[in-house]
């Protein structure tokens, strides 16, 4: 299965989001 793959994808996705909002609040 790609589950692993997919948790690895979603945990990127959040990361990336995390790093948009906390720029935003930055700014």
């Amino acid at each position: 299965t790609n589950l692993i793959s997919a948790i690895r994808d979603v945990k990127l996705f959040f990361f990336q989001c995390m790093l948009i909002y906390s720029a935003q609040k930055l700014i």
